[in-house]
């Protein structure tokens, strides 16, 4: 029993991993063949471990991790696949080819009904791009055996990258007026260096996009990055500010889709109404008329006498100092 052990150790460590191994891979520089028999799909050693078979266990998918089995991420300009589902005639059911990356992001790139008269199929993919993995699905009959010709160019291409992490705004609530300051990094995340190129920031809003400030930046090597700064005086109707990298795309890159970011602003600001002004003005001129006709009214009212007098000695009525006689007692003064 501990020699069976022993045995099936040692095959399994040593000797498997070299006859699953010994074929496909990359042929040349741009051609590679790919295939479950090769232990090249993410479920080959779990499949093995359950029944000795490095294809064939049932699965719903199997997923090749491109990128580890080719070195690099590569720019696949063709997919032949050739893959068994189930086990008898006439399956039924969805077969699907997608592709995808480690960080993300899934896109198909096949899908047909398989309903034939055997679980046997052939598909080719043309143009499928710079993909981590490529995985084959059959949900509703499982995935039996799958293999992989895969052609691929080796041009090199930067990629010029505006991360959202690295994109700021100083401040978002800025009166008209205020300055602000935006700020990002970018890096070339792709395979070759790239040359100089411009960096806009843009303005958008309901008179759409306007170009605020335009910076040079004098290229970049692989995986290196520039910070890039930006002062602007907030103005309104600016709702959102847009930074883009190569905004005239004069650079041939591997992905165009990821040279802009955009940041909400939202600018304050005052405005004379000036109905409320002038009749603020009306009313206060009408004010200071009123108050000057009653000072006009008073000054002549003092000087024609009525303004003060004396008392009636007879009754104690007041009469004005002018008066010969009381004009109620008729008493003469």
């Amino acid at each position: 029993m501990k020699r069976k052990t022993f045995f099936f150790l040692f095959f399994f460590l040593f000797l498997f991993p070299a006859l699953v191994s010994a074929e496909g891979r990359l042929v040349n520089d741009t051609y590679a063949h790919l295939g479950c028999k090769f232990n090249d799909t993410m479920e080959s050693e779990e499949n093995w471990l359950e029944n000795g078979n490095a294809c064939w266990n049932w699965n719903e998918h199997h997923t090749y991790d491109l990128t580890r089995l080719l070195g690099e991420r590569k720019n696949i300009t063709q997919a032949n696949i050739t893959f068994k589902t189930g086990l008898y005639k006439g399956c039924p059911g969805i077969t699907l080819v997608t592709v995808s990356n480690y960080g993300g992001g899934l896109k198909a790139i096949h899908s047909e009904d398989s309903i034939g008269h055997t679980a046997y199929y052939n598909v080719s993919i043309g143009d499928v791009g710079e993909w981590d993995y490529l995985t084959i699905s059959e949900p509703n009959c499982k995935v039996d055996f799958t293999e992989v010709w895969l052609e691929f160019n080796e041009t090199k291409l930067p990629d010029l990258l505006l991360n959202g992490s690295d994109f700021n705004i100083s401040n978002t609530l800025p009166f008209e007026g205020d300055g602000v300051e935006i700020s990002a990094v970018i890096i070339n995340n792709g395979t070759a260096n790239s040359s100089g190129f411009y960096v806009d920031l843009l303005g958008a809003g309901e008179g759409g996009e306007r170009l605020l400030q335009r910076k040079w930046v004098d290229g970049l090597e692989v995986n290196e990055s520039s910070q890039i700064n930006f002062s602007w005086n907030a103005s309104r109707g600016i709702r959102y500010l847009v930074l883009k990298a190569d905004a005239g795309e004069e650079i041939d890159e591997g992905d165009e889709s990821n040279n802009s970011e955009m940041g909400g602003v939202v600018v304050g600001y005052f405005e004379i109404n000036w109905f409320w002004v002038g009749l603020i003005v009306s009313l206060a001129m009408m004010l200071l008329f009123m108050v000057l006709l009653l000072v006009f009214v008073l000054r002549s009212f003092r000087s024609s006498g009525y303004g003060s007098g004396t008392t009636c000695p007879r009754c104690g009525h007041i009469i004005r100092k002018k008066a010969r006689k009381c004009p109620v007692c008729g008493k003469k003064l």
